[in-house]
């Protein structure tokens, strides 16, 4: 990734962004998306405070329009499941390593191919918690193939 520029580095949704996907590993983002999604986000927010909303009103609205599509990553999701259900078996440590261990495999894989993660309902429709019980049993096989 290029260096970026001064109103880059001065952009809060820019940064946001980039650390947001940086920390939770979406992938396949490009810095032209990033970029544009941050001045998206700063146009919403300027339009949201001329209309009269408030500061935090505006900001929750440039925050949604920044991170549209990106409410939840596979990652988190196993990072959720290893903390939660697997706590005594990965140390904290050990979880950041295990969770793109596990990212990588064809049986989690398969796992998250069966739901859409950033639909509107997936966590109020029940869809969240199948997810996690399907991952905590195809992690629960594949640390005991593993021998751990």
């Amino acid at each position: 990734m290029k260096n970026p520029t001064r109103e880059e580095e001065l952009s809060f949704y820019f940064l946001y962004l980039k650390n947001y996907l940086e920390s939770y590993k979406f992938a396949g983002v490009t810095e032209a998306f990033m970029r544009t999604r941050a001045e998206l986000a700063e146009e919403t927010y300027e339009n949201a405070r001329r209309n009269g909303a408030e500061v935090d009103e505006a900001h929750e609205l440039s925050m949604a329009a920044l991170l549209d599509g990106f409410r939840y990553s596979d990652y988190e999701i196993i990072m959720d499941v290893l903390e939660e259900d697997f706590y005594n078996d990965v140390s904290e440590d050990m979880r950041p390593f295990m969770a793109t261990y596990l990212l990588n495999l064809g049986m989690v894989e398969g796992v998250f191919d069966e739901y859409d993660i950033q639909e509107n309902t997936f966590v109020s429709g029940g869809k969240y918690d199948a997810l996690r019980c399907e991952l905590t049993g195809a992690i629960s096989i594949i640390l005991t193939a593993d021998g751990l």
